[in-house]
C-alpha cells in the first residue's frame, strides 16, 4: 500500500471514531477516494429525527411504560404534546424500539409514520428478514401499496402491509412467501 492510501485509511478510521460519538446516530463513513473500496465508506447521517412524529406512542404498538401499558387504540399515558417523559424513558420499550423510517434510509420522507399513517418494523422468520409496514387507524393509502411492489421488485426486499388486520405481502422469495403465509394466516 503505497503512503497516500495508507493515509486515506488511516483517515477513515478517525472519521468513523468521530461519527460515532452520539450514540443515538447511526453513522456510516463519508468520503471521496480515488480507491473504490473506501468510497464503500462514505460517513453520513442514517437517522432521521421525529419531528413531532408520535404514531409510535399514540396506541398502535404495545407495550408498558413504568407500569402503564399502551396498545392499539390505548396511548401512552406519558404522551402529551410528545414524548412527557423523554429523557428519563424507560429503556424497555422506549429506548429500544426502531422505527425502520426513522433508522433506515431506503425508505422515502412521505413515509414517514406521521405522514404515511403506517410504522414500519423489521421482523424475522426464520432465517428470512421483512418489512412490516402497520397501519396506524386509517386505511392505508394506495401509494404505499404501489411503492412497496416496486420496491419489492427492485431490491428483493420482503414486505408486508398490514392495512386494519388484512395483509397484502410483496415478495421475490418462495419460501418466504410460504412462511408468511402461515405466520399470519393468509392466502398469498
Amino acid at each position: 500500500m503505497d503512503s497516500s492510501a495508507a493515509e486515506s485509511f488511516h483517515k477513515v478510521r478517525v472519521d468513523r471514531t468521530r461519527g460515532v460519538q452520539q450514540p443515538s446516530k447511526l453513522k456510516i463513513a463519508e468520503f471521496d477516494s480515488p480507491y473504490p473500496l473506501q468510497n464503500m465508506f462514505k460517513i453520513k447521517d442514517i437517522t432521521r429525527p421525529c419531528d413531532g412524529c408520535t404514531k409510535c406512542c399514540e396506541g398502535w404498538l404495545s407495550g408498558t411504560a413504568y407500569g402503564y401499558n399502551f396498545s392499539p387504540y390505548k396511548k401512552c399515558h406519558f404522551l402529551k404534546n410528545g414524548c412527557g417523559i423523554y429523557p428519563a424513558r424507560p429503556n424497555d420499550p422506549c429506548k429500544t424500539f426502531v422505527c425502520e423510517w426513522k433508522a433506515n434510509n431506503i425508505f422515502p420522507e412521505w413515509l414517514k409514520p406521521d405522514k404515511a399513517h403506517v410504522i414500519i418494523l423489521k421482523r424475522r422468520i426464520n432465517d428470512k428478514y421483512y418489512y412490516i409496514f402497520s397501519s396506524t387507524g386509517k386505511l392505508v393509502d394506495k401509494k404505499v401499496f404501489e411503492w412497496a411492489e416496486s420496491f419489492s421488485k427492485e431490491t428483493k426486499h420482503n414486505i408486508v402491509i398490514e392495512n386494519m388486520q388484512k395483509f397484502s405481502v410483496y415478495s421475490q422469495d418462495k419460501d418466504f412467501l410460504v412462511l408468511i403465509k402461515e405466520k399470519y394466516n393468509i392466502g398469498v
